[in-house]
């Protein structure tokens, strides 16, 4: 045989091979992206259940609100002892040390963010 149909042989051959593993590695694709589907609808992967995330929403709320709920208590605390307050009769104003210290500090925090 000529060498010129040999290597056109060759090429075909070479060429086929090609395209057959192609093929098979587009469907192997498929199969697997169906599975990984499937798998996510059905409740698997990292998806989260309601319950889930309701709990962790319950935890971020709370402690968000703790520092509030702390302020809230000193306060009642203070007015508690201080009965004048709530009539409206107290001559001196009511002052809270932290919030000084806060008020103070509100400044620096507004020059540090601009």
């Amino acid at each position: 045989m000529p060498d010129e149909v040999v290597a056109i042989i060759l090429t075909a051959i070479i060429a086929g091979t090609i395209m057959i593993l192609s093929i098979a590695r587009m469907i192997s694709k498929a199969i697997t992206s169906k599975q990984q589907t499937k798998a996510l609808s059905e409740g698997g992967g990292s998806s989260l259940t309601q319950s889930e995330l309701e709990k962790m929403l319950e935890r971020v709320v709370a402690s968000a609100q703790e520092p509030i709920v702390e302020r809230l208590d000193m306060i009642e605390m203070m007015l508690l002892k201080q009965p004048a307050l709530l009539e409206g009769k107290a001559e001196a104003p009511l002052t809270f040390p932290d919030v000084e210290e806060e008020d103070a500090a509100v400044p620096a925090r507004k020059e540090a963010s601009a």
